[in-house]
């Protein structure tokens, strides 16, 4: 947190960029189901209270990576399923403390705070939502005891502190939440997936359902967020890859999303079961820059190592690997991007092996890990979607189908932008 916070840990704009896409293949997927998408991102505590921190920090503060990434999201065209937290947070701790002194995570009022944003947002696309008012709840004092802050300095037992405590009105108040068991994704050649848990709860008389995925930040949310739908699912420890069958079978009416900041690269993992339908519709809709064919691929080729070619396979293009590191370098050709560039390639392998694709830009010198993408082949077919988020001016590509030897079919390696 304190990386991010002094500038020291640096994300590039193509992780940024890649994160958007993600959010915009989520919301496209979730739309066509009719189901409504919002993604939060609470703020990390040094955000809120930088004042708190020792001079010797505070002094090398820097842009981090949320602030980055939310211009990210409100660049043309905006992201619309986001709701920037910090101006919220940052007008209610102007009255209360929203943060546990001891703890890295908001209180009772910062999760009011949020669940007020969230519901207001909501009901702006589904009428009946409406957060409600906090002179409404019942205030009670409790005591932390614990919190992350003391347990990491050995104060458990030392330091507690008062904790507010926000209790809804008795008709307005769910249940108990409920375990429920969920039958996990199962693993794939590209992507393995968490176990997850979940609770449910919800109140009988409302109309809507809804899936809350969450880090530990949901749980000064979960009870408010009960009161609004009749069944309500709480998913601990797992993110929303994880969780597309869950979401098939349950067909909420909205999906809220929620993860802290300092795990945005965790929460913000590219999902290669939405991936692959995104990209084949992208390249539909889009003429080819670049489609690599038996016909053509003389005219794009300019180099191949350890690889014997054969462009009379009745599948595609027979790349016979002669050694330990096949390649082919294609010509790009200078070609320009302003967009999100979308990579499909079915490839047929000898063996399991890890395919590799590189490329190069104009101001690169060679090809470099800087610049590379890779997937694990089965043996026998295999189709690959992948993308490249930034705008470049691409000069050269670079195929390694595999390290095993034998031979290869490329049946198809087609570029497009997004459109």
């Amino acid at each position: 947190e304190l990386a991010d916070f002094t500038g020291f840990q640096h994300r590039e704009m193509e992780t940024l960029q890649r994160w958007k896409q993600v959010l915009e293949d989520r919301r496209n997927w979730l739309t066509a189901q009719g189901i409504h998408y919002l993604f939060l991102i609470p703020p990390n505590k040094s955000m809120i209270y930088p004042e708190s921190l020792p001079e010797r920090i505070r002094s090398r503060q820097r842009l981090n990576t949320l602030e980055r990434f939310q211009e990210v999201l409100a660049s043309d065209p905006a992201f619309p399923g986001n709701i920037d937290l910090r101006p919220v947070l940052l007008a209610a701790k102007e009255k209360e403390l929203i943060y546990h002194k001891s703890d890295t995570h908001w209180n009772a009022v910062g999760g009011y705070a949020a669940y007020s944003a969230i519901m207001t947002h909501l009901g702006k696309e589904l009428p009946g939502l409406q957060p409600l008012p906090r002179e409404e709840f019942e205030e009670k004092m409790g005591v932390l005891q614990g919190g992350d802050l003391s347990l990491l300095l050995n104060l458990r037992d030392l330091y507690h502190e008062p904790n507010l405590i926000l209790v809804p009105p008795q008709s307005m108040t769910p249940g108990h939440w409920q375990k429920v068991k969920f039958e996990t994704m199962k693993a794939t050649g590209q992507q393995r997936f968490r176990t997850g848990k979940l609770i449910v709860n919800g109140m009988e008389g409302r109309d809507l359902t809804a899936l809350f995925i969450c880090d530990s930040f949901g749980s000064a949310l979960s009870d408010l967020l009960a009161m609004h739908f009749k069944k309500i699912i709480r998913v601990n420890d797992a993110r929303f890859e994880d969780v597309t069958d869950l979401i098939r079978k349950e067909k909420p009416d909205v999906i809220i999303d929620l993860n802290v900041a300092r795990r945005m690269d965790i929460a913000l993992g590219v999902s290669q079961e939405l991936l692959g339908p995104m990209v084949d519709r992208q390249l539909v809709e889009t003429k080819p820059t670049l489609d690599i064919t038996a016909e053509n691929l003389q005219s794009h080729l300019l180099a191949s190592e350890d690889l014997r070619i054969d462009k009379t396979h009745k599948n595609g293009i027979a790349l016979d690997a002669t050694g330990g590191d096949p390649q082919l370098v294609f010509s790009a050709g200078n070609r320009l991007s302003n967009q999100v560039v979308n990579i499909k390639c079915v490839i047929d392998s000898p063996a399991q092996t890890t395919f590799a694709f590189y490329y190069k830009t104009s101001g690169d010198k060679a090809f470099s890990g800087k610049n590379l993408y890779t997937a694990q082949l089965e043996r026998g077919e295999n189709t690959i979607h992948f993308r490249i988020y930034t705008p470049i001016l691409l000069d050269a590509l670079r195929v390694d189908p595999g390290s095993a030897m034998g031979q290869y079919v490329l049946r198809q390696f087609t570029i497009a932008e997004t459109p």
